[in-house]
């Protein structure tokens, strides 16, 4: 690893200790992340609401490295994740050097 690959690490590491650690659970492996729950809905024309996003989940790609074959952020699409004792449907998932960046939805839709 390079240095700056180094430093980015611990301030992940240092970033879940201050926002805190969630363990989410992808196809039996856990895992440590940063759980932001929100819910953002849609009105519907003949009435009602529909949700969009359940959940984002950020961890850190190299957890996964060993889990999941490459490219990880298009084989865990569609995978179901447990966090907070409640299942979603990785819906789209988003990755950089460092980070996996994945948006979680009802996983009955």
């Amino acid at each position: 690893m390079s240095a700056f690959t180094d430093f980015a690490t611990q301030g992940f590491d240092e970033a879940l200790d201050v926002i805190g650690r969630t363990e989410v659970t992808i196809s039996g492996h856990t895992y440590d992340a940063i759980l932001d729950q929100f819910t953002s809905a849609k009105e519907l024309d003949v009435g009602g609401f529909v949700g969009e996003f359940d959940a984002v989940v950020m961890m850190a790609a190299a957890d996964l490295a060993g889990d999941f074959t490459a490219p990880i952020d298009k084989t865990v699409v569609g995978l179901t994740l447990t966090a907070a004792s409640r299942t979603y449907r990785i819906e789209k998932a988003t990755m950089d050097e460092l980070t996996l960046t994945l948006a979680l939805i009802n996983p009955h839709k």
